[in-house]
């Protein structure tokens, strides 16, 4: 090989070399291209026995009004969370509510957990992302993920922290076997007896917050994050200068 260059080199100059050159990666490209598209998705795809060599990422269909689709590609580790963002997102529900007093809250709670077989994060999970924290847990984030009011607000919502509780994390997630998310949250009884029950067509309307007050938040609620459609914070005045911060929710 060498020799064939060295000959081609003296013989017609530097413009040969580079023209050889040019047209074997054009080749290999022009083959590569050709084994990519005929591969099936998850298919192995190898190109000059093994110089190149991976794996053609799997695609989803996302049907779009009027019956067109749309085709992405898609890794095989997004799949997990694109099942769980719409496992159950038209489909009639119930919502877990619970009425609760002060001193029970606590113990409520924990009977929930335990009915959901979860566990807390361990200390060398805090801190991550809600994508990467293993199913059947529970754990806390900001209560205002205000950032996540835009269309991307369910991805977004996976890329939250997780932590265990503290002063400033105190919006309880809960996180299914099958890596469905959940809030836990507080809301009146009145508001709870109207979303028990989300028939994914209808959008109702709530004022949650984060923890138990007898005024207008004694009910618990187990609310589905890929049924919220839209969130916003806000804080309510109460008498003595006391102020919650809740959120509004539109849920279907």
């Amino acid at each position: 090989m060498n020799t064939f260059l060295l000959n081609l080199l003296s013989a017609y100059g530097t413009q040969a070399v580079v023209a050889v050159f040019l047209g074997v990666f054009l080749a290999v490209l022009i083959i590569w291209s050709i084994v990519h598209f005929i591969s099936e998705s998850g298919e192995k795809v190898s190109i000059a026995r093994g110089l190149i060599e991976y794996t053609k990422r799997k695609r989803t269909v996302n049907p779009l009004p009027g019956g067109s689709e749309v085709v992405k590609e898609q890794s095989i580790e997004d799949q997990s969370q694109t099942k769980t963002q719409t496992t159950s997102e038209n489909q009639p529900i119930n919502i877990e509510t619970i009425e609760a007093v002060e001193e029970d809250v606590d113990e409520k709670l924990s009977c929930l957990r335990t009915r959901h077989k979860l566990r807390s994060i361990m200390t060398h999970e805090t801190g991550r992302p809600i994508r990467e924290i293993p199913g059947s847990t529970y754990f806390y984030t900001l209560q205002g993920w205000l950032a996540l009011r835009r269309k991307e607000m369910h991805s977004e919502f996976y890329n939250l922290c997780a932590r265990a509780k503290s002063y400033k994390f105190k919006l309880e997630v809960h996180k299914s076997e099958q890596a469905e998310c959940y809030l836990i949250v507080f809301a009146s009884g009145r508001e709870a007896s109207n979303v028990s029950k989300l028939d994914g067509q209808r959008t109702w309307q709530i004022t949650v917050t984060d923890s138990w007050h007898i005024i207008d938040f004694s009910c618990i609620l187990r609310i589905p994050v890929s049924r919220i459609r839209f969130l916003s914070e806000r804080t309510l005045d109460y008498p003595e200068g006391k102020e919650i911060a809740v959120l509004d929710l539109s849920i279907q």
